[in-house]
């Protein structure tokens, strides 16, 4: 699975530092994509191809995330991890 990553979480270190916790994990074809524009509180698993089992598995590993079915992510991706304020909260 592709997954890319879009911080919108306003804070600059956020995207590697969950590039690396999914590579730690055994996901190791995950990308970083430029910043969503606009600051949110909510990190979205944003589902590009409809695979909402694999989402499903990826947000429980992840033990947070929440899963969306639309095509606002990055186009080439299976998933985009869009990264909210949420996630800088588990550190």
């Amino acid at each position: 699975r592709k997954i890319a990553i879009q911080n919108a979480s306003g804070n600059s270190q956020v995207a590697e530092k969950i590039a690396d916790t999914l590579a730690n994990q055994g996901y190791y074809n995950v990308y970083i994509v430029p910043d969503w524009p606009n600051k949110q509180r909510q990190t979205q698993i944003i589902v590009q191809r409809g695979n909402l089992s694999s989402a499903e598995a990826l947000k429980n590993k992840l033990g947070w995330g929440e899963i969306e079915a639309s095509s606002t992510g990055e186009i080439g991706s299976d998933f985009t991890l869009r990264i909210g304020s949420d996630w800088v909260n588990q550190f």
